[in-house]
């Protein structure tokens, strides 16, 4: 069940990667409806490289999340520090999901002071910090690394 359970993180990161090596492609509106910043978008307006650059990065690391994720629901792959890896990667997605708090706490007293798309990307963050956090508790005797 733990495997399964890394697979559908794996999945997700995946998708994840995906959608942040999109977002270049939208402009400066995909990165302000993605929560980039003006500075962010004002950058893309001006004809500024280092945005996309920087968003095909973070793309990346999501890639590497959802490599060691798949890599752990196989039986043949085994990147370096398997469980530590998957147990940091679940804490980062923890604590980015964290931020629903402030955030939903915000939203429900004033609606138009943080858009309601930001509260959705934290619950999802959480989740997926959840599914690897319990994929990783669950399979951990699987993932001991092998014998050579």
């Amino acid at each position: 069940m733990g495997k399964t359970v890394l697979r559908l993180a794996g999945i997700l990161s995946a998708l994840v990667a995906v959608v942040q090596c999109a977002v270049p492609f939208f402009g400066a509106k995909g990165y302000r409806f993605f929560g980039a910043g003006d500075r962010v978008a004002q950058a893309v307006e001006g004809g500024a490289g280092w945005p996309a650059g920087l968003t095909v990065c973070i793309g990346a690391i999501f890639a590497v999340f959802a490599f060691y994720a798949l890599a752990a629901a196989s039986e043949r792959l085994r990147p370096p520090l398997l469980r530590t890896g998957l147990l940091v990667i679940g804490l980062l997605f923890m604590l980015r999901g964290l931020s629903v708090v402030p955030q939903g706490m915000t939203w429900f007293r004033n609606p138009e002071a943080i858009p309601g798309r930001f509260v959705l990307f934290s619950v999802v963050a959480l989740a997926m910090g959840a599914l690897y956090l319990i994929g990783v508790i669950m399979a951990w005797q699987d993932l001991a690394p092998r014998k050579a």
